[in-house]
């Protein structure tokens, strides 16, 4: 949250929730900043480690354990990140550059992160993303932003390397910030934004293809999420547009 505050917080049968960890960054690390907001988070399940994404350029790692976060290590970048993700091992974040960093972490090191390739999607800051694998063990994965362009490439992923096989892009899609992306199958996806639309969209012979679009009564979009065949935009209110999947 925007007070560099992470809580955890279990859910018990879906009933009841009970408060584990509620943790600050403070003084007592070198890089603290007061303004820092924590922007976004992955937890990997297999070794309990949190990856953190910072608005003052850091990429935080955190250990969960007996109800504590413990900081493994942190890794400076210097540009606010926005987004984080991990895919294959490899840990991926997306920044106000636009760029999707890819990086290397030793899971028993206390090691900065290293740079293992880099893509240029959007022209500025990465609002969100999504990530689909397709049957062949392709990645594919979606890039959304201020700039109102809408980023689609294709990439596979080795032991020691990422290898990208195709970038495809449309400015036409939106006429303003896009803030939701979604994959519902390989090919085929959704995205909505600040212009109060929700748009199906398919890559075709290497193009972005309009498929359909609605309109939401919903003014300042945040984003939307999936449920059943509804979808869910939330923003300024909440609007659910049924039986559009």
């Amino acid at each position: 949250g925007g007070r560099a505050q992470i809580v955890v917080t279990r859910l018990i049968e879906m009933r009841h929730a009970k408060e584990e960890v509620n943790y600050l960054l403070t003084k007592k690390f070198n890089s603290f900043d007061p303004e820092t907001r924590l922007t976004s988070i992955f937890y990997e399940e297999t070794l309990k480690n949190l990856f953190v994404a910072c608005s003052d350029g850091y990429i935080r790692i955190f250990k969960y354990q007996r109800g504590s976060l413990q900081l493994i290590t942190e890794h400076f970048y210097g540009k606010c990140i926005l987004k984080i993700h991990l895919v294959e091992g490899f840990v991926l974040s997306m920044a106000t550059d636009g760029l999707i960093n890819f990086w290397q972490h030793e899971t028993t090191s206390k090691l900065p992160l290293k740079l293992v390739d880099k893509l240029q999607h959007n022209q500025s800051g990465i609002n969100c993303f999504d990530i689909f694998k397709s049957s062949q063990g392709v990645f594919i994965i979606g890039t959304t932003g201020d700039d109102a362009g809408v980023f689609v490439t294709q990439f596979t992923v080795s032991r020691n390397e990422i290898q990208f096989l195709q970038t495809v892009s449309s400015f036409r899609i939106h006429s303003a910030q896009v803030t939701g992306l979604k994959f519902i199958s390989e090919d085929t996806f959704y995205t909505t934004g600040v212009d109060q639309t929700v748009c199906k969209l398919q890559i075709t012979n290497s193009t972005v293809k309009f498929l359909d679009r609605k309109f939401t009564c919903i003014s300042d979009v945040k984003g939307f999420l999936f449920y059943d065949k509804n979808i869910l935009v939330y923003g300024a209110g909440l609007e659910v547009l049924e039986n559009i999947l």
